[in-house]
């Protein structure tokens, strides 16, 4: 509130009839009693509460009062007792005390105006506050705030973890591409071993021709040439890639299947230093691969000598026509069996490399190349695993270290802090001087209105 002095050179009652008294007793004149008095009395100031505006710098005024001819009446009424108490009641002195004292209080009254005008300064209200002060003071707020309240850390922090949750996801997916060619690619390696044992057993049926198997021998033919035709394409695809959905071939991208294909010796079999084959030597000592091309010579060799006499043509009709029905059961109607076609399955070395292949060399090294492409799942899948868990466990740590117990913990402590200061400063703030206007101003600052 503003206390707006005012100036009275006139005495209280009580003075004033002492005064008259005192002046009776000394044979002063009672016809000047009280306005000789007021003449030579100090000033006295009192105040003006104003409720309704800032409290306004008035300086100038009082420095007024201490000065110039005010300070001099003050210095003459001490120095004269007679002056106050009027011993010789002389009309004259006062009447020249009264125009000297009026002359003062004219020249005070004209100075504290001035320096009301230099000095008196207005304050803005609490809610009148410029965009440029408000800047101003949001700078100087960021720039002491500490580190763990500051928005552009928060900002910082917030996106490592957005980075690490998105790393999380898509790193261990790099290897992705080697997933997607791996299912296929163990798929056709299993079924390699699927279509060799067709064609041993496609070879021996068409060797011996009598009946068991209920295809003639031209259908009997086309199956062995169609599954031979098939191994190759799986195998091709299976060692380069580019067909059956393999993108990738395992001659580029795993080791282990390149020492079992192209390697020296067998490691297949339980003895991997006994590599020998009887009846075609040296074609299991050289690899998987050598091996495989050496099987699918043989099978061309049967199908060439035990197969039907030109002119033939291979058809798919084993696939599609049925295998039993009325006109076909008549041919099958005796089946005998041909020793002399029985002793060529031992005595042909063709054909004996060939049967000897069912369990033998070919499907176990395929077998062996099936256990390796898993392998190569297992560590894929592990790998993919041990790095999604260990970004993982960094992604906690910051999470849990950096953001909750470094930013977020600090944060709420500064803010405690903060507002248990707030409260010591609403506390403390005099409010019975305020005005109303000022009150709802201080109350908008916690409401969080503007």
């Amino acid at each position: 509130p503003d206390l707006e002095p005012s100036v009275s050179l006139k005495p209280p009652p009580e003075v004033r009839a002492q005064m008259k008294s005192s002046m009776k007793r000394r044979g002063g004149d009672d016809s000047d009693d009280e306005e000789e008095s007021t003449l030579i009395m100090p000033p006295t100031v009192s105040f003006k509460v104003n409720s309704l505006h800032r409290p306004t710098k008035k300086v100038g005024f009082f420095k007024a009062l201490m000065s110039g001819s005010v300070k001099d009446l003050f210095s003459s009424s001490k120095g004269s007792k007679s002056a106050v108490f009027g011993s010789s009641g002389s009309k004259k002195n006062l009447q020249l005390g009264r125009s000297a004292s009026a002359e003062s209080g004219r020249d005070a009254r004209a100075h504290g105006e001035e320096h009301e005008e230099e000095e008196e300064m207005e304050l803005l209200p609490l809610n009148e506050v410029t965009d440029e002060q408000r800047e101003a003071v949001a700078t100087c707020m960021r720039k002491e705030l500490p580190l763990w309240v500051r928005t552009s850390v928060h900002l910082t922090v917030a996106l490592i973890c957005i980075g690490l949750s998105v790393l999380n996801t898509t790193y261990p997916t790099r290897q992705m591409h080697q997933l997607v060619t791996l299912a296929p690619t163990i798929n056709q390696a299993g079924r390699r071993r699927f279509l060799t044992r067709s064609c041993v057993h496609l070879s021996r049926e068409l060797v011996l021709d009598d009946g068991f198997s209920r295809m003639k021998k031209a259908e009997i033919a086309s199956a062995l040439h169609f599954y031979l035709s098939e191994l190759k394409v799986a195998n091709d695809a299976v060692r380069l890639g580019g067909a059956l959905d393999i993108t990738v071939g395992a001659d580029h991208r795993n080791e282990e299947h390149n020492r079992i294909m192209y390697g020296k010796g067998c490691p297949w079999r339980d003895d991997p230093t006994d590599c020998s084959t009887p009846e075609r030597p040296g074609a299991a000592s050289n690899g998987l691969y050598h091996l495989s091309l050496s099987f699918f010579d043989a099978i061309q060799s049967v199908l060439i000598r035990y197969g039907p006499d030109p002119p033939f043509e291979y058809t798919d009709a084993f696939l599609t026509n049925p295998r039993l029905n009325l006109t076909e059961e008549k041919d099958f109607e005796t089946v005998i069996v041909d020793k002399n076609k029985t002793m060529l399955l031992s005595s042909d070395p063709e054909l004996v490399f060939v049967l000897n292949s069912f369990a033998g060399d070919m499907f176990a090294g395929f077998a062996l190349l099936v256990e390796v492409f898993d392998q190569e799942l297992r560590d894929i899948v592990m790998f993919a695993t041990e790095d999604n868990q260990s970004i993982f466990v960094v992604y906690m740590l910051a999470t849990f270290i950096g953001f909750y117990l470094l930013l977020f913990r600090n944060a709420v402590r500064c803010a405690s802090a903060e507002t248990s200061k707030a409260r010591a400063f609403v506390a403390r703030i005099p409010s019975y001087t305020l005005s109303q206007l000022e009150i709802d101003t201080v109350a908008s600052i916690f409401s969080g209105e503007r």
